[in-house]
């Protein structure tokens, strides 16, 4: 299975904005809220690639979670996230990620992960973890009552724990790992008449740092309406796409994953 390239959304992005910025004169001021709250979920395209390898360095078997292992190739995943506005320029945020799945398979091959050897036709019940937490600040460089658009800089940290086991148990396998990189980006928003506001964002980082060598990218557009004056409603589309190298004593090997889809929301506003 193959994710559409993410050029595609952010041409989306493009052309919202220039359509939509235009009728920004037009709009009725949008009043900025100083704490929002989100919660909200992903329907998701997912595409989950992984290698883990022995801890004497050789290779794992790579694996198509969704291809070998019937992990769902389309999710649910829920998300969580909060800012506080620090005067008319700055803010603070923090998100939260769940992306975890498991399946029950059997095996049409060989599968050597970690320090086991899984045999051809084993049925074995498989996970994958990845928890994500985003620290990030903002600050508005262009700002008035119909539009904002800022700066985004923080620290993206990556929980990642993954396992398969044999039904009797007889092999088990396991490992995850933490990795902190930092993460810059662009968000904006644009009112628009009648409580309708359009917004997105971008954020990517790419580093080596100590045991790990990754790149994220997420590029998000979506369209809000504050259906009340403490709590509105927003809906859109995310791409996210993440790649890790790792050769840290917990976790060896390589990890590409993707989802994309549509997302949908409530904020709470004060």
């Amino acid at each position: 299975m193959q994710v559409n390239h993410r050029y595609t959304f952010l041409i989306l992005l493009s052309f919202l904005v220039t359509v939509l910025v235009p009728a920004a004169a037009s709009a009725e001021e949008n009043k900025r809220k100083r704490f929002v709250a989100s919660l909200g979920a992903f329907s998701a395209k997912t595409n989950t690639e992984i290698r883990l390898d022995a801890t004497d360095g050789s290779f794992g078997t790579s694996l198509n979670l969704e291809d070998d292992l019937d992990f769902g190739d389309s999710e649910s995943l829920p998300w969580i996230d909060f800012f506080a506005r620090l005067g008319n320029r700055h803010r603070v945020g923090i998100t939260y990620y769940d992306l975890s799945r498991s399946s029950v398979k059997q095996l049409s091959g060989e599968v050597k992960l970690g320090d086991s050897t899984f045999p051809v036709s084993a049925q074995v019940d498989s996970f994958f973890e990845s928890r994500i937490f985003r620290l990030a600040y903002g600050y508005s460089f262009s700002q008035s009552d119909n539009h904002e658009a800022g700066l985004l800089a923080g620290l993206h940290v990556t929980e990642i724990g993954l396992g398969m086991k044999t039904l009797n148990g007889v092999v088990d396998e396991s490992a995850d790992a933490t990795a902190p990189l930092p993460m810059f980006g662009l968000f904006g928003s644009v009112a628009l008449p009648h409580k309708w506001r359009f917004r997105g964002w971008g954020q990517v980082f790419a580093l080596n740092f100590e045991n790990f060598d990754g790149s994220m990218l997420n590029v998000t557009a979506v369209v809000e309406h504050d259906t009340f004056d403490n709590v509105g409603f927003g809906f859109g589309y995310s791409l996210f796409q993440f790649d890790l190298k790792a050769e840290d004593a917990d976790l060896r090997g390589d990890f590409k994953y993707a989802f994309q889809g549509p997302t949908a929301y409530m904020n709470i506003m004060f």
